[in-house]
C-alpha cells in the first residue's frame, strides 16, 4: 500500500515536470511567434519602401546622377527612423525585357532601376527581436527589392520611302516573289479602318532587313529614319495648337494639319549615324507612320523635315538586329546607312499611342 502511495507520488510529480517542460516550450514558440510576425510587418514595409524608391528613381534615368540619390530619399521616407537603408551599390540602372521577365544592370536602352532596401547590422538597422534572445537570436537582418520599368510610349520615329517601298528586296522578292502588285498592296492600308499598312496586319511576327537610307551622310545623304526623340523639344507641337494623334493620323482619314505646320516640321532628327545598336530593344513597340514621298531634311544637327508627303498609314514593328552597309540587294546596297532588321507587330491601340517620354511607370517586382 505504502508503495503504491509513493509510486503515485512519482508519477505526479514527473507528470509536473513534463507539463513545465511543455508549458515553457509552448510559451517559447509563442514568443518566438510574435517576433516571427514581426518580421514580416518589417518586411512588408521595407517592401514598400523599396518599391518607392525605384518608382521615384526610374524617373529619373534621362539624368543618371540623380538615380541613387533619388533611390534614397524615398527609401528612407517611406520606412522612417531607421537610418541609411539604400547604399549606391543597391540601385542598378538597366534594361527590362518584358518578352523574358528579367532585368539586366547595365543594359541598353535603359529603362528600369532596381533598388534593394536593407535592415542589417552592418548598416547598424537590423530587426530586433523580443523573445528570441532566450535561444540567443538577438537580432536579424532583412532585405527586399523593388524594379520599376519605365514605359516610354509606343512611337519615335516616322519612316519615308527609302526605308519602306514596293522595291525593297525583303518585301518585293521576299515576301511577293517579284510580284509588284502584292508588294504595292503590303505597303498600303488599303482603306481599312484600322489604318495599319497591310504588313502589320499579314505579316504580324515576320522578320525584314530594311535599308535605313540612301547616300553618303557626309554629303546629306537621304535617311529614311526621322527620329522624334530630341531633348528639350516637344514634338510635335509645342504650342498645342494639335495633339500627338492628330498628327499620327494626319492624312490616314482625311488632312487634320495645314500644310504650313508640317513643313517645316520641328523636332525631329533625321538618323545619320553609323551604329544602331542603341536603337535594338525587341521588347519595344514602335508604331510610326510611313510615307509615300521622301522626307527631305534641312541638314544633319537642323532638328527639322519637310513631313508634309502623303502617307501609307502605320507600321507596328520591333527593331532586333542591325548591320552595317552593304548587304541588301539592288540599289539599297549603294547606301552608306545601316541596314535594320525588324520584327512585324500587329495594329496596336490607336487610342494608347504616346510619343517618346510621354509614357509612365510601373513596378515589374516587388
Amino acid at each position: 500500500m505504502k508503495a503504491n502511495k509513493a509510486t503515485r507520488s512519482r508519477e505526479r510529480g514527473a507528470t509536473m515536470v513534463i507539463v513545465a517542460g511543455a508549458m515553457v516550450a509552448l510559451i517559447a514558440m509563442a514568443a518566438l511567434s510574435i517576433d516571427v510576425g514581426h518580421m514580416f510587418v518589417v518586411r512588408r514595409d521595407l517592401q514598400r519602401a523599396a518599391d518607392a524608391a525605384a518608382l521615384a528613381a526610374v524617373y529619373e534615368i534621362p539624368t543618371p546622377a540623380n538615380v541613387v540619390p533619388t533611390a534614397q530619399s524615398y527609401s528612407v521616407d517611406n520606412h522612417p527612423g531607421h537610418g541609411t537603408l539604400v547604399q549606391s551599390s543597391d540601385v542598378s540602372i538597366g534594361h527590362w525585357d518584358s518578352g523574358t521577365d528579367t532585368f539586366t544592370a547595365g543594359g541598353v536602352p535603359a529603362n528600369a532601376v532596381e533598388v534593394t532596401a536593407h535592415r542589417s547590422a552592418s548598416l547598424g538597422n537590423p530587426v530586433q527581436h523580443w523573445f528570441a534572445p532566450v535561444i540567443g537570436l538577438n537580432e536579424s537582418d532583412i532585405s527586399a527589392t523593388g524594379i520599376a520599368v519605365r514605359t516610354v510610349g509606343t512611337t519615335r520615329f516616322l519612316i519615308d520611302d527609302e526605308m519602306i517601298d514596293s522595291d525593297v528586296d525583303s518585301i518585293y522578292n521576299g515576301l511577293c516573289g517579284g510580284n509588284s502588285s502584292c508588294a504595292d498592296d503590303l505597303i498600303s492600308d488599303n482603306g481599312d479602318s484600322d489604318v495599319f499598312i497591310q504588313l502589320s496586319n499579314q505579316y504580324a511576327g515576320t522578320e525584314l532587313w530594311l535599308p535605313t537610307g540612301q547616300g553618303d551622310p557626309s554629303s546629306g545623304g537621304d535617311p529614311g529614319l526621322i527620329d522624334i526623340d530630341v531633348s528639350g523639344c516637344p514634338f510635335p507641337f509645342p504650342d498645342g495648337t494639335y495633339t500627338f494623334n492628330d498628327f499620327m493620323l494626319h492624312e490616314v482619314f482625311s488632312p487634320i494639319i495645314p500644310d504650313s505646320r508640317l513643313d517645316p516640321l520641328n523636332c525631329v532628327d533625321p538618323v545619320y549615324i553609323s551604329d544602331y545598336s542603341a536603337f535594338v530593344d525587341p521588347s519595344f513597340i514602335h508604331v510610326s507612320p510611313v510615307y509615300k514621298s521622301d522626307i527631305s531634311a534641312d541638314s544633319p544637327g537642323t532638328y527639322r523635315v519637310n513631313a508634309k508627303g502623303e502617307r501609307r498609314g502605320l507600321i507596328a514593328f520591333s527593331i532586333v538586329d542591325w548591320r552595317p552597309p552593304g548587304n541588301l540587294p539592288q540599289s539599297m546596297s549603294s547606301s552608306s546607312l545601316p541596314e535594320i532588321k525588324i520584327r512585324i507587330q500587329p495594329p496596336q491601340d490607336i487610342s494608347a499611342l504616346a510619343a517618346v517620354g510621354e509614357g509612365s511607370v510601373r513596378l515589374v517586382k516587388g
